[in-house]
């Protein structure tokens, strides 16, 4: 059983997935991607009925030798529901706006959509912006572009940007002070621009380095407080609670409230955390293969010891850990393992909470590629009534899929 360092006494509820059965046998395919957008290695987002996601190829054909730099797309049901229809809102150009997205989207609740790309250039942050007639084109603005400087860089990242009250939260590589002869990364707000101006104004909020800690892998929040957590990969793994220095809002300091130690199965950077509505913390971790592992916050509130506990334990073959993690039907958390296209086509993975509040979680496999439509999932979301829909970037083989399973 693995022990984890956390800042209280530790629970620790192993449970291996092998051999688990199916939990049932009801998948269909909504939507196969075309030439237009392909290789759809950015998470899918849901809004309003609607699935946005980036692809990493495909999009103008001026791009890349005809091969294209990718593009945003949207999904939206059709008649009855049965057929998807694409939209490709932008196709990168692959110079100033960046290229070959592969980071989910984030739409605010007007219908804007931000996001970024970070493999041409340092990182580009965009906002698109849908027509004012339908039928229109969207409008694209990238609305800063990092330097690689003192505000680091985009590269490696692959975390959504946050929207809280019309700011955008990120985390960033690089950056002073250095780790390991690469800066040791920051977490960072973008403000719109102020009545009169058009330019974002980019403002760091926090370094990493000074504690020891460093590499930013996932960023969750706000809490009821405004603060902000934030997974590390440096020292083993930490993550990090980050608030405002005495109310300062430019200025953040930053508590570790658990850490990951070494195992023989590799560092446990934990990653992919989510933020419960009690203040709870979810992620995933390295170690074993892949662990999903939660953080409770203190019973005073402020100022005492998280409790961190292994709620699953689950390994993939092949040397595949879990990829993706969302919040799934009646508290339960859902999640990929994207596998290996030769040998092992992933799957997807449920642990649900125990009845009645106490005892251990449980894991079941949702479904297994192996059996189709498709490969190598990417992600699985639950809509707000319990549908769940994941994309599979079909692994080499096809251009992608868009799928939902039945429960």
């Amino acid at each position: 059983m693995k022990h984890f360092a956390a800042s209280a006494g530790v629970l620790s509820v192993g449970l291996c997935m092998a051999g688990v059965a199916r939990a049932h046998d009801g998948i269909s395919v909504l939507y196969r991607f075309s030439r237009a957008a392909y290789s759809p290695y950015g998470n899918i987002s849901l809004w309003h009925h609607q699935i946005f996601g980036t692809a990493s190829a495909g999009g103008s054909e001026k791009c890349d030798h005809g091969q294209g730099c990718g593009a945003v797309y949207r999904l939206i049901p059709g008649a009855g529901s049965k057929r998807w229809v694409e939209e490709t809102l932008y196709s990168f150009a692959g110079g100033a706006d960046g290229g070959y997205p592969s980071t989910p989207v984030t739409v605010a609740p007007d219908g804007d959509v931000f996001g970024y790309t970070n493999t041409t250039t340092p990182g580009t942050i965009f906002r698109l912006v849908p027509p004012a007639q339908q039928g229109g084109s969207w409008s694209f603005q990238a609305i800063y572009t990092f330097q690689n400087g003192s505000d680091g860089n985009l590269t490696d990242v692959f975390a959504p940007l946050i929207l809280d009250h019309g700011r955008l939260y990120g985390i960033a590589s690089g950056g002073a002070p250095a780790c390991q002869n690469y800066g040791c990364g920051s977490v960072f707000r973008l403000d719109p621009p102020a009545h009169g101006q058009s330019s974002w104004r980019l403002v760091t909020l926090y370094s990493f380095g000074a504690n020891g800690r460093g590499a930013p892998s996932s960023i969750a929040g706000p809490d009821a407080s405004g603060a902000f957590y934030v997974s590390t990969a440096y020292g083993h793994g930490a993550v990090v609670k980050l608030a405002a220095r005495n109310g300062h809002a430019d200025h953040w300091d930053g508590h570790i409230i658990a850490t990951f130690p070494y195992s023989q199965y590799g560092y446990g950077a934990p990653r992919n955390l989510l933020l419960a509505g009690n203040g709870t913390l979810y992620g995933l971790d390295r170690a074993h293969g892949g662990d999903v592992f939660s953080l409770t916050p203190p019973a005073d509130g402020n100022g005492g010891r998280w409790t961190l506990a292994e709620l699953a334990r689950i390994y993939g073959g092949g040397g595949y850990a879990p990829s993706s993690l969302a919040f799934g039907p009646g508290g339960s958390l859902i999640g990929v393992i994207y596998g290996d296209q030769d040998l092992y086509s992933g799957n997807a993975f449920q642990v649900s909470p125990p009845a009645g509040g106490s005892g251990p979680w449980t894991a079941t496999v949702l479904w297994n590629f192996d059996d189709g439509p498709d490969q190598n999932p990417i992600n699985i979301v639950a809509d707000p009534h319990g549908k769940l829909f994941g994309v599979l970037s079909g692994g080499g083989y096809s251009n992608g899929t868009l799928f939902e399973l039945r429960q």
